[in-house]
């Protein structure tokens, strides 16, 4: 399942977990950025995620993170909660669902979106549509992304995404590193850029099937 996994490792690979059952991860990352935009005000950030899936079938899941306001000089907590259908034909897979966010700092909207996703090869193709009762806050993003492994040493990825709220478009990319140190245990280094190009570094801890 992609989508709750975005939340939790848009910002490092491997951001994939392929359970097949209860599977989660905790991490911690030097900045938590989302869709190019940093929500720990390029601070470090402790991330969690738990996860249903079987791969074909309802999903469902959970992802936090701690996030801080630079204007508040506040920190708080967001997260996000998801439910939808996989399924599969032959190399392709698609879902559907819907995800809801809550932050704990005042002034961070919780919202809801619907999404579909399709991936084919290590390629992911996902668009998300804001649902909200204003017409003119509607927003939506449409993301690609592709995730490979290099010769068993490493795993890669590459983003890019399209932003378009309230009349506004922006775009953000990313591509990243990671490898498997020991046991579910997983270091990486990402470079995003939207309005500016920034670096980060992870370390997670994965659990559950696989």
């Amino acid at each position: 399942m992609k989508k709750i996994t975005a939340l939790a490792a848009l910002a490092a690979a491997p951001y994939f977990l392929y359970a097949q059952g209860v599977s989660g991860s905790v991490a911690l990352v030097s900045n938590y950025i989302d869709r190019g935009e940093s929500l720990s005000d390029d601070k470090p950030a402790l991330q969690a995620e738990l996860v249903y899936d079987r791969n074909s079938g309802p999903f469902l899941g959970a992802a936090l993170s701690t996030i801080h306001d630079p204007i508040k000089e506040s920190h708080g907590g967001e997260a996000e909660l998801s439910v939808g259908y996989g399924f599969g034909a032959g190399l392709l897979e698609l879902e559907v669902g819907l995800s809801h966010h809550e932050a704990t700092i005042k002034g961070f909207k919780s919202h809801q979106e619907a999404f579909i996703g399709a991936g084919l090869n290590g390629f992911w193709l996902e668009f998300s549509h804001g649902l909200t009762s204003d017409e003119n806050d509607r927003e939506r993003y449409l993301a690609l992304s592709y995730e490979a492994a290099f010769d068993g040493w490493f795993e890669y990825w590459l983003h890019i995404g399209l932003e378009e709220d309230d009349g506004d478009r922006n775009t953000d990319y990313a591509a990243g590193l990671s490898r498997e140190v020991a046991s579910n245990l997983t270091v990486g280094a990402a470079l995003t850029h939207a309005d500016k190009t920034k670096g980060l570094l992870l370390i997670s801890r994965a659990f559950g099937e696989n």
